[in-house]
């Protein structure tokens, strides 16, 4: 058996990218979630309805919303708070609209309209050819959409360096940058480690050559200015 591995591990070593690619992926390195489900991000508006301090409260209150209306209810945590929003509209008036025609004839004349990062609609799959690299691992989460949230919000936080979900194993990987060598990322580790309390690694898996755009769309400045 550890000849078998020693074989397979020269093979990776000398073999062409898009070969390695199809042989690592057979061995079940880990399958990429595709881009058009982990979404380009883009500065956007969405409607606050209400502010709970536990989740099961507003989970409860998100579901019953989501029957009365067409528009998607997210959850925003942050500040110990569970924010109820509604909607993805990129810019801030339309927001005002829906709340005025939609939202205050159901009772909930007192949303605010706050800016959030939304799904830009105008996005395309990345295709490209993958080489021997590393990333830094951030998390392995059992949960596709908890790993999706985190990788969407490093991808926004951080647009010089890309995020990606891999599913390896039944956990989702959520893994940071496409670095040709081992020390260029450990620089990017010692600087996401002063943000996260969790352990961080670095590993070796296959990267894009010529890895994807940055996430981040900047829409005109709207006339109207709301803050979360």
């Amino acid at each position: 058996m550890r000849s078998l591995q020693i074989i397979l591990f020269a093979f990776y070593l000398l073999c062409p990218a898009t070969l390695c690619a199809q042989v690592t992926y057979q061995y079940g390195e880990g399958i990429e979630i595709p881009l058009d489900d982990f979404p380009v991000l883009m500065e956007g508006y969405r409607i606050q309805l209400g502010a709970f301090s536990t989740e099961p409260s507003a989970v409860a209150f998100r579901d019953s919303m989501q029957k009365l209306i067409e528009e998607r209810v997210h959850l925003h945590y942050a500040g110990g708070f569970w924010r109820v929003r509604v909607g993805d509209f990129e810019d801030s008036s339309a927001a005002v609209s829906y709340l005025n025609e939609e939202l205050t004839p159901l009772g909930y004349p007192a949303g605010i309209v706050v800016a959030d990062k939304i799904k830009s609609s105008d996005h395309e799959t990345h295709q490209g050819v993958k080489i021997p690299g590393f990333r830094i691992q951030i998390n392995a989460l059992s949960s596709r959409d908890q790993a999706l949230d985190l990788g969407r919000k490093l991808d926004f936080d951080y647009p010089d360096e890309r995020t990606y979900v891999i599913f390896q194993g039944g956990l989702y990987r959520v893994q940071f940058g496409d670095f040709r060598t081992r020390s260029e990322g450990e620089v990017w580790l010692a600087k996401l480690r002063e943000v996260f309390d969790t352990e961080l690694w670095i590993v070796p898996t296959l990267v894009y050559q010529n890895p994807p755009p940055s996430p981040l769309e900047h829409p005109v400045i709207d006339q109207f200015e709301y803050s979360d």
